[in-house]
């Protein structure tokens, strides 16, 4: 499930690069694709402000209760937008398939 969707969003990142490509080089106008796709972007970007009113930026070893051990991967929640978090997270599992 977690494959599909990423595919879907790679294609959809690749529609949007294909769009740029058409772009007119006279002036910085945008289709509606593009245009569309970069407000949705901004919309999921802004939903981490929202989410994460509060500011204390915990660190990877001092926000866990004592005893219990800590994955090998830290908790990433909070500290950017779910949709930069989800980009972070496809960019390591894309890199671990090539492993």
């Amino acid at each position: 499930e977690f494959y599909k969707e990423r595919k879907r969003r790679e294609e959809e990142r690749r529609r949007a690069l294909i769009n740029m490509g058409k772009k007119s080089p006279k002036g910085m106008h945008q289709t509606n694709e593009q245009r569309n796709y970069q407000l949705k972007i901004k919309e999921l970007r802004a939903k981490k402000n929202r989410t994460t009113g509060n500011d204390d930026n915990d660190s990877d070893s001092g926000g866990e209760p004592p005893g219990i051990e800590k994955d090998r991967q830290p908790r990433l929640t909070g500290l950017t937008s779910d949709y930069d978090l989800r980009l972070f997270m496809e960019a390591q599992a894309i890199a671990s398939e090539k492993i």
